[in-house]
């Protein structure tokens, strides 16, 4: 039983799959049309609360420099000598807070700041600058593409469609069940509530799940991959990730395979965390179940580095070995032995490549080690 339910979640180790990392902010618009909105979506009227409030991305004394220039709460900029503006959902530089480079060039504080926006109750379409973006989507299900440098992108309420773009950004879902793609940068992703996917394009991303049955890709790059609560999917992608479950029944896959079946993936840390998790291990990778009945997936793309089981359980876990058997031939030969080298360390071995190590005091018996061809594991994964 528990073999069976593990398997039902590892879908991307049923068959060699080759796994694309680098996925364009087209192709991620494309894939993610229905989270769209019109461009022509209208913005904003009336009064709110300023961005800058929300956010807290300047504390409540912050001064330019610059003489005048205040903004109320409902949204009004004012500068002296100058005519009053409504904001109506972006925020233009105006004649506040000007400055000269070295070379004499003017500029504004808000062309270092980049563009400023907020949504609507309604579905909005947000679009940032190549500067540092604010764009909050207010209620609605929302589009925000921060462009260029370091975003920020606040989903608020409804289901959201996030896209980081170039830079280190940091990406906010909140409510409802929203769509997070970091890009390139280094990238900070967090989903909130409902069940949110979120994928970190490339570079050293951080992706938090947290509350919700969440589906998480690292992609390319040295990952943190947190799932949260609620029965999480989660995927380190290329690179040493470090991958955690955290509360519910989780799905962690150390595992990306090239079209020979290898693991090409970096050396990954997998965690379960709480309750009954399965965790799929590659080429050198360190997991740890954590509490409940947990499934070790191994096979035999594990070609160079043996993977390490830090606490595997007899008496609650399961080990299971996914092996190639596309030509027909019989099951392939399992032992589990002591290490020549250390008597401490137990090995399991697959036709003489050893495929794990764990602790000799946690060494499982031959019966607990379920065997499986890659046909049969494809089609547990689909049913």
């Amino acid at each position: 039983m528990l073999f069976l339910a593990g398997l039902l979640g590892m879908m991307a180790l049923g068959s060699v799959v080759v796994v694309s990392t680098s996925n364009s902010d087209d192709d991620v618009e494309e894939d993610f049309d229905d989270a769209q909105v019109d461009d022509g979506a209208e913005e904003g009227s009336g009064t709110s609360t300023s961005v800058f409030d929300q956010l807290g991305i300047f504390p409540s004394d912050f001064d330019d420099g610059s003489e005048g220039g205040s903004q109320t709460a409902d949204g009004t900029v004012e500068n002296p000598g100058s005519e009053a503006g409504s904001d109506t959902g972006s925020e233009d530089g105006g004649d506040n807070g000007d400055y000269e480079t070295a070379t004499g060039e003017p500029i504004t504080i808000i062309d270092r700041l980049g563009e400023v926006d907020y949504g609507t109750d309604g579905d909005d379409s947000l679009t940032g600058t190549d500067y540092d973006d604010v764009l909050s989507g207010g209620a609605g299900n929302d589009y925000a593409d921060g462009g260029a440098d370091a975003d920020l992108l606040d989903g608020q309420d409804g289901d959201d469609t996030l896209i980081g773009g170039e830079g280190n950004d940091t990406l906010l879902g909140q409510d409802g069940a929203d769509f997070l793609y970091g890009g390139m940068g280094d990238d900070d992703l967090t989903g909130y509530m409902d069940d949110d996917q979120i994928d970190g394009g490339d570079g050293n991303d951080t992706l938090n799940g947290s509350v919700g049955n969440d589906t998480l890709d690292g992609g390319s790059g040295d990952d943190v991959v947190i799932g949260g609560s609620g029965d999480d999917v989660l995927n380190g992608g290329l690179g040493a990730d470090n991958i955690a479950g955290m509360d519910g029944d989780d799905v962690l896959s150390g595992v990306v395979r090239d079209e020979n079946g290898v693991d090409i993936d970096g050396y990954d840390y997998l965690n379960g965390g709480f309750d009954n998790d399965t965790i799929g291990i590659g080429n050198g990778d360190i997991a740890s179940g954590g509490e409940g009945a947990d499934t070790f997936v191994l096979g035999d793309w594990i070609t160079v580095d043996a993977a390490q089981l830090m606490d595997y359980d007899q008496a609650e876990d399961q080990i299971v070995i996914v092996f190639d058997d596309s030509t027909g031939s019989e099951d392939p030969e399992l032992e589990i032995r002591q290490s020549a080298d250390d008597p401490d360390t137990t090995e399991i071995v697959v036709d003489g490549t050893v495929l794990a190590t764990l602790p000799t005091e946690d060494a499982p018996d031959l019966e607990n080690v379920v065997l499986v061809g890659e046909s049969v594991a494809a089609e547990l994964a689909a049913a």
